[in-house]
């Protein structure tokens, strides 16, 4: 179950980065996209995109047994 779990966390992962670099490049430069598109609606797309999977990330990690400390103390 374990391998599961940290199977989907490392996809949830993935699209957090994704959604991260894609709202820098929107940022610093917003002429990358084509003039139709409009710009508002794809931040908010990337930030929608970054929450969502900040949130699930979160919600599965709480499944996982907490690791014991293995320092001898």
């Amino acid at each position: 179950m374990n391998n599961r779990i940290n199977s989907l966390l490392k996809g949830y992962e993935s699209k957090v980065i994704e959604a991260d670099e894609n709202l820098k490049l929107l940022l610093q430069n917003p002429k990358i996209i084509p003039d139709h598109t409009n710009l508002n609606e794809e931040i908010d797309k990337w930030v929608n995109c970054k929450s969502n999977n900040i949130g699930k990330y979160n919600i599965l990690a709480s499944y996982l047994p907490k690791e014991e400390k293995t320092d001898g103390k």
